[in-house]
This record gives C-alpha cells, structure tokens and sequence, in this order.
C-alpha cells in the first residue's frame, strides 16, 4: 500500500457577522498523503431542479485519525469532496475516508 497522494481536509466553522447571520465556512486542518480506493459503480447521474447532476463516492485511505468526521471537506487537485463517513481500518492502522464529489455541468 502506498499512500502516494497528498490531500487536504478542512473542518467546518460557524460565525455570526454583525447583523447575527449563521456564516459556515472550511478552515484546513492540515494536510496528509493518502491512497485512492477504487469503488466500482460508484457514480450516479440524476436530474436536479431541471439540471443534470452527478456524483461519484471516492473511498482515500490515510493514516489512522480520529478527527475526521461527516461534516469535514477534502481537497484533491483542485476538486472538493464531501465528507460521508471516516472509519477505522486494521487494528487502528489506517481510516477510510468515504468522499462524495459533485460536479455540476
């Protein structure tokens, strides 16, 4: 297993601005290298809101962490993932990171 790719994840913060709105923004809780997974038929095309829409679930494998969480974004060459689920994988070795990437064209 080679962990050949470097990424970055970015945690959610919530501030007020002076009128009290809810702004939520990404602020980068560090970077890592990472493997791509290859999840076969992992995409899905739809229609959204008269627009076609698709989406692709991507797993990255990284070095054991505990603070990855469902709310979190990653960024690989300049593309942004969603976050679904970070899991523990052999004996705490690494997690997996389950991404989903939209792309609106």
């Amino acid at each position: 297993m080679t962990l050949d790719r470097r990424i970055t994840l970015y945690s959610p913060t919530v501030t007020t601005n002076n009128s009290g709105q809810v702004l939520r923004s990404f602020a980068s809780a560090g970077t890592c290298y990472a493997m791509l997974v290859i999840n076969e038929g992992a995409g899905t095309e739809a229609f959204v809101s008269d627009q076609m829409q698709s989406s692709a679930v991507i797993t990255w494998r990284v070095r054991y962490r505990t603070d990855v969480l469902g709310s979190w974004e990653l960024d690989f060459a300049s593309q942004r993932y969603e976050v679904i689920s970070a899991l523990p994988e052999g004996r705490k070795r690494y997690t997996l990171i389950k991404c989903k990437l939209k792309d609106n064209a």
